[in-house]
């Protein structure tokens, strides 16, 4: 049933986007800081978070010729140092630790000298058949995981931020304040004894988070990011801990991209996180 309703959903979105769109087509994109979600590249697999390699190389030169795409550093410094934007400017963030990171994407960001910031789930990389995607998708095909030699190849590079996004990659609004304390704890003692870091920067799994969430992590990290995007972007530091990002999806393509980074396109996550919500419990 769940592999239904998700396939359906899919077969459905183009129509969805079209009525969404329909209702925010009015917006104008604003200067600002826009973060923009990404997961899997080139697998070849039929979930909204797998984006097609070739379509991923077009993402990334239009957001470049249409803005200035910068770290997720130069981001934080911007909004500390309140510095007014007059244009659009991106931040790449991928989540998760898929090793088509490192053979897809990683070699994208090099030629065209653009940064970015992977968010590892450590458990995954300790334990590759634990894939951080929801099985209520229908999800089935296996995935590999970066290995923490590549992990620490890519960290060499200036261009690469590691984040974390926790160990387990359970939604943390579920799990008590010790529950979480110790994810954070085995999480970051992880990325310290492989990688020799401890990342600033926080991803939530699966996107949850309340305010009692939020308390539980500020003393960990400097900044965390969400999965959800009202179509406004990131101009002051206000809620460093709910960073919203675009979600980027499979069924954009390339049309669609260039109209949700516009900011006249985002009605459409909401509705399907909605139904996702509602019936795959």
């Amino acid at each position: 049933m769940r592999r239904l309703i998700y396939f359906v959903s899919m077969r459905c979105r183009p129509f969805v986007k079209f009525f969404s769109f329909m209702l925010t087509c009015y917006k104008k994109p604003q200067s600002g800081i826009y973060f923009l979600m990404y997961h899997s590249i080139g697998e070849n697999i039929d979930i909204e978070i797998d984006i097609d390699m070739k379509i991923f190389g077009q993402q990334i030169n239009y957001l470049k010729d249409i803005g200035t795409i910068i770290s997720i550093e130069d981001a934080s410094k911007m909004l500390e140092e309140k510095k007014r934007c007059d244009q659009q400017f991106f931040v790449i963030t991928f989540d998760d630790g898929y090793r088509n990171f490192l053979t897809e994407v990683y070699p994208i960001l090099s030629k065209e000298k653009v940064p970015a910031i992977i968010y590892l789930n450590t458990s995954y990389l300790e334990q590759p058949d634990k894939v951080p995607i929801d099985y209520r998708v229908g999800f089935s095909k296996p995935l590999t995981p970066l290995s923490w030699s590549e992990v620490n190849l890519i960290n060499q590079d200036d261009l690469i931020t590691i984040g974390c996004h926790g160990h387990m990659h359970q939604e943390l609004t579920k799990l008590s304040d010790e529950t979480i304390q110790n994810d954070m704890e085995v999480s970051l003692s992880i990325l310290k004894e492989k990688v020799g870091i401890h990342p600033k920067h926080f991803c939530y799994p699966r996107g949850m988070h309340d305010q009692r969430v939020i308390d539980k992590i500020t003393p960990f990290f400097q900044s965390a990011v969400i999965t959800l995007f009202d179509g406004n972007p990131v101009v002051r530091v206000k809620g460093n801990f709910t960073i919203m990002r675009i979600p980027v999806l499979k069924s954009d393509k390339f049309f669609w991209f260039k109209l949700r980074i516009k900011s006249k396109l985002y009605l459409d996550v909401l509705l399907f996180n909605f139904i996702s919500r509602i019936f795959l419990k």
